[in-house]
């Protein structure tokens, strides 16, 4: 069976748009699809009520890590629901790689029988935003300002239910942040600082990696 290949890209920055789409391995594109924005595939009611928080919580460092909190709590609860209730009707998304609507989670997910050991398996693997928390960022930790897009991730590997994840972050990113995910998914997890030249990555720059697994 073809592997679902499917990645957000940050639409606020046309150049990761443009790699996404264009990326390949022996002539084979890598992502089937390349979604944008993880706020616009979200029911209005939700929209709307992010964006509230985010307008109230402005400038109040204590506000803002409320309002984090807040959105966390909002956002399980609506993906506990599944993405009948969370995702725009039809669960259909722009897709930049195909340049038409495209549906955000693998249909094949919906139908797996979860008890059968010789089933296959759903992970994901992301790079968590950083600069919340990284040096050259704004050091705001969890009353950062990227830290909605954060708990919408959350929110979307609720509705996919993975057996395994795997996230990356800078170093100086706390392991609560991952243990967030972990407790939401009911996973367990183990993380680290590591080198990525360590796993044959051409980065040098140590990083946090989590892996959680059912």
């Amino acid at each position: 069976n073809k592997v679902f290949n499917s990645v957000q890209a940050v639409e606020k920055y046309p150049p990761a748009i443009h790699v996404l789409t264009s990326m390949s391995y022996g002539g084979v594109k890598i992502y089937d699809h390349v979604h944008g924005d993880m706020t616009n595939r979200c029911n209005p009611f939700i929209r709307d009520h992010l964006q509230h928080l985010k307008e109230a919580s402005k400038g109040d460092v204590q506000a803002r890590a409320a309002a984090y909190s807040e959105m966390r709590d909002f956002l399980m609860s609506y993906a506990a629901d599944g993405a009948e209730a969370y995702h725009v009707a039809g669960g259909m998304s722009y897709c930049h790689a195909c340049k038409t609507e495209c549906p955000l989670i693998d249909p094949r997910t919906a139908e797996l029988d979860r008890s059968k050991s010789d089933r296959a398996y759903v992970g994901a693997n992301d790079g968590t935003c950083c600069e919340d928390f990284a040096r050259y960022g704004s050091c705001s930790g969890f009353a950062g300002d990227r830290m909605q897009e954060y708990v919408l991730l959350v929110a979307e590997f609720l509705l996919i239910k993975p057996d395994w994840l795997f996230l990356e972050i800078t170093n100086t990113g706390p392991p609560d942040l991952h243990q967030q995910a972990a407790t939401a998914l009911s996973m367990q997890m183990m993380s680290g600082i590591d080198r990525p030249n360590h796993k044959s990555l051409p980065n040098l720059r140590p990083r946090r990696f989590s892996f959680l697994w059912k």
